[in-house]
């Protein structure tokens, strides 16, 4: 028997969405990138960045 209140499947991004606002996202990716840049693992010309 189905349940008429049942959710629509939500993915992970969708629940970030929820929570967090564009500045917010904004905010996390920059933060990420520079600690990827600091290890070395991430370079500029792998982003296109000149």
């Amino acid at each position: 028997m189905e349940r008429a209140d049942e959710e629509v499947f939500k993915s992970h991004l969708d629940y970030v969405k929820e929570r967090r606002s564009s500045q917010d996202a904004e905010i996390v990716l920059a933060g990420a990138l520079k600690r990827l840049r600091a290890r070395g693992v991430l370079t500029d010309e792998l982003l296109g960045d000149t």
